[in-house]
């Protein structure tokens, strides 16, 4: 029994044995293939291992430039998303600011009366070949007020000679104009710097009423406009807001004034309003006739507006034309002061009146004259080459309007 034992138990032990061995063999052989395939080939040649290094570098660049290409065609599809901000995400960032209900920006009446202001301020400003097209956006700065009250004014003071780049300069310049016109102006002040440099378009357009006003603009203004807007304040961390309504224009005499004007419109209203692109061609016309005559004595003029407020030269043109000489006791021959250019203006109005039918008051007077209007300027040259374009047979070949 014993020997049967030690039998059995030598038996197991050679199992055993054998089992570790073919372990050993199977985990040489796995290491050996592992080795095999991670290692470079040392046999093969030096050309072919660099055709191999070369197509690693070549799947890598694919796929950095795949990777590229796709950030490219998300990116392009973010920016191609509208982002623009709707009145409910400018509450969230605003600290008091005023928004116009779109109601309110579409009706008739704020589009008409947003249509004249602009039609008279680029009216304005055409000889500087400037061209306003947003209320908000083209304002705020206070530049194209310094360009229009430099036409009104006639006051280069306004202007340091450059363009405001910086924010705090624009702010500059905006509290300088407003500082400027709010010592001319009668009426009641609607507006602040600090809300239209925030592009505040309720205060502009009480600000661009106000001027016309006070500068009597030609162009006729709608009566009883006015606006529903959202006053938004941020408050303890919280946003406030109300309603209100603003009135941009009320029903007072001057603008009851321009309703008789809408009445009394003339070929030049309709010029203006339907085919502007003509205007630049009748302007040419109308100083093609006066320098045929001002040429007489050495006088060029290049524009119609700012060169006839002073009324010289509209006198010399009379003269001129009339064949007759003006005293220089009857006329003030360098006016100094608003005062005598009206003084000038007035008697042209009255060498006219002696043989022509002038415009209504409230499309040509003596004051738009000295304002530099330029509509108002053109009916009044228009009247002249009307009388006078027989004595220039080129000035007949062709109407004029």
């Amino acid at each position: 029994g014993r020997n049967n034992c030690m039998t059995c138990a030598g038996f197991v032990h050679e199992c055993v044995q054998r089992i570790s061995f073919e372990r050993m063999a199977e985990s040489n052989a796995k290491r050996r293939l592992f080795s095999s395939s991670t290692l470079p080939d040392v046999t093969a040649s030096p050309r072919s291992r660099s055709f191999s290094g070369l197509s690693t570098l070549s799947r890598r660049l694919r796929e950095q430039q795949e990777e590229v290409l796709e950030l490219e065609k998300a990116t392009a599809k973010s920016l191609a998303i509208d982002a623009k901000p709707t009145v409910e995400d400018e509450y969230l960032t605003a600290k008091n600011r005023v928004f116009v209900l779109p109601e309110s920006l579409e009706s008739e009446p704020f589009k008409n009366l947003t249509s004249v202001l602009l039609q008279w301020v680029n009216s304005l400003l055409h000889t500087r070949r400037v061209l306003v097209s947003d209320i908000t956006e083209d304002f705020y700065d206070g530049q194209i007020f310094v360009e229009m009250l430099e036409e009104l004014d006639g006051d280069p003071t306004l202007s340091d000679g450059s363009v405001p780049l910086g924010s705090e300069r624009k702010r500059s310049t905006l509290d300088r104009v407003l500082t400027y016109f709010a010592s001319q102006y009668q009426g009641e002040v609607k507006w602040s710097a600090e809300a239209i440099f925030n592009k505040d378009l309720v205060e502009t357009m009480h600000l661009l009423v106000a001027m016309s006003r006070h500068y009597h603009c030609s162009v006729p203004l709608p009566r009883h406009v006015s606006v529903s807007a959202v006053y938004a304040e941020r408050l303890d961390q919280r946003m406030v807001t109300k309603r209100l309504k603003a009135e941009l224009t009320g029903a007072e005499e001057n603008y009851g004034a321009s309703v008789k004007a809408v009445a009394n419109e003339d070929v030049f209203d309709h010029l203006f309003l339907q085919a502007p692109e003509k205007v630049d061609d009748v302007e040419r016309t109308l100083l093609e006739f006066v320098n045929r005559h001002m040429n007489k004595v050495g006088v060029t003029l290049h524009s119609i507006g700012k060169q006839f407020a002073d009324g010289l030269n509209l006198i010399y043109l009379i003269s001129l034309t009339e064949d007759f000489f003006v005293p220089l006791c009857s006329y003030f021959v360098s006016p100094m002061s608003e005062e005598q250019q009206r003084f000038n203006v007035t008697l042209v109005f009255d060498f006219i009146n002696d043989v022509a039918v002038l415009p209504d008051p409230n499309l040509c007077s003596p004051q738009l004259i000295i304002n530099g209007d330029r509509k108002a300027t053109m009916r009044l040259l228009y009247i002249l080459f009307k009388i006078y374009k027989g004595l220039d047979a080129a000035a007949t070949e062709r109407p004029l309007l």
